[in-house]
């Protein structure tokens, strides 16, 4: 029989230095007309990588692509990923110098296709099955109540995921049924059969669908989204999958295009959208005694 194991047993960690991306929703810039937010933001992107590039002392050791980066990208469509080779390409060329995750999105799926070539395989791609994914985070900052002989770091429980997830059944039945191999195949061979032209007639469409900011009311929608998490954590426990005295300290998601926090039981990170702010997250961050995220803005290089 085998036997229960922590849900963060041997869970990677989340470097003090890393950053997430999430929501950029990239163009391909040759795919004109593109909407101006669109064309700015998906040059902004790029300028960022390459940035990074030129200056290795400001790159991360660690840096989560959180899903949605970009607006849509089928990775078992060959015109799909040829026709993002420039933001792939700078990807790939930032995996060999930093430790990249790329959670599978809604907007960007089937990246496990991508996984088979040996340019992506420094890439640890997460599809949505496997979200959420559990990490730890050793959290060095210092209780001011707590003396400093005293204090110690302390490993936090955490959850990363893109966010599409515990939403409705008809939501869960659809992404579901796009991501399944038979519809995989189907979106390949339609590719295929139409040299590419119904992938770009389609995404050209989507290109022009409005992305629109989050806006809730943080510490109810907060709470609903811990809730959400915890039914998923006892339901592992249940199923023999985590042990019972499990908790989280932690859930980082995006999706929402919210870009706030909420410390309630847990502490839930609500990703601000790229392609809406042009900003980044910065997990240092996350300790914070006000809970409230470190917003790292691209446009000040501009």
């Amino acid at each position: 029989m085998k036997k229960t194991q922590s849900l963060w047993e041997n869970a990677p960690q989340i470097y003090k230095d890393a950053i997430f991306i999430a929501d950029s929703h990239f163009m391909p810039l040759h795919l004109q007309p593109l909407p101006e937010q669109g064309e700015i933001v998906s040059k902004a992107l790029l300028d960022y990588f390459k940035r990074l590039l030129e200056n290795p002392a400001q790159m991360p050791s660690q840096i989560f692509l959180m899903g949605d980066i970009a607006h849509l990208l089928l990775g078992g469509v060959k015109s799909s990923v040829d026709t993002h080779k420039e933001l792939l390409d700078s990807i790939c060329n930032v995996s060999q110098v930093s430790q990249v995750w790329w959670f599978e999105g809604n907007h960007d799926f089937g990246l496990n296709a991508l996984q088979k070539r040996a340019e992506f395989s420094k890439i640890r791609f997460i599809p949505r099955s496997k979200q959420p994914l559990a990490f730890s985070y050793i959290d060095e900052s210092i209780d001011k109540n707590t003396p400093h002989l005293e204090s110690k770091p302390k490993s936090q429980n955490v959850l990363l995921a893109h966010g599409d997830l515990f939403l409705n059944t008809k939501y869960e039945y659809y992404i579901r049924c796009m991501q399944t191999k038979v519809m995989r195949w189907i979106l390949a061979f339609l590719d295929s059969v139409t040299f590419g032209n119904l992938y770009t007639f389609i995404a050209k469409k989507v290109n022009h669908k409005a992305i629109r900011q989050g806006r809730v009311e943080i510490e109810s929608f907060a709470k609903r989204r811990i809730c959400a998490y915890n039914a998923y954590l006892q339901n592992a426990i249940k199923n023999g999958q985590s042990l019972k005295d499990e908790q989280m300290d932690m859930i980082i998601e995006g999706h929402f295009h919210i870009g706030k926090a909420y410390k309630g039981e847990s502490l839930y990170i609500s990703l601000p959208s790229f392609y809406l702010t042009r900003s980044i997250f910065s997990i240092e961050s996350a300790t914070s005694n006000e809970a409230k995220s470190t917003i790292q803005s691209t446009k000040e290089s501009d």
